[in-house]
């Protein structure tokens, strides 16, 4: 389920993370890390407010419909979604500057 584009991602981090000991090589690397971190933390939390069923249907979206369409049906089932995926994005990369010293 991709909520987050990977430019969004990367811009998410850009805006929050420094990494200025880091080669280009690296960074593109741990940006490509933090992404799916971030991508899957943000899946598990949106998965947490929905209900059984609703994740049933999540899932049977997921299999043919189309990226804006899911977007749409967690919209109407998670009335705080982009707060949600904000504060999680955030709480995350804390962490991770946190346990890096950044």
């Amino acid at each position: 389920m991709a909520l987050l584009s990977d430019e969004k991602l990367r811009q998410i981090i850009a805006d929050q993370v420094s990494f200025p000991n880091l080669t280009d090589r690296e960074r593109e690397e741990v940006t490509r890390d933090l992404s799916d971190c971030l991508r899957s933390k943000v899946n598990v939390a949106v998965l947490e407010r929905l209900s059984e069923a609703e994740r049933e249907e999540v899932v049977r979206l997921a299999d043919h419909a189309a990226p804006a369409e899911i977007l749409h049906y967690l919209q109407t089932k998670i009335t705080d979604l982009e707060i949600l995926i904000s504060t999680t994005t955030t709480a995350v990369l804390a962490d991770f500057k946190q346990l890096r010293g950044y």
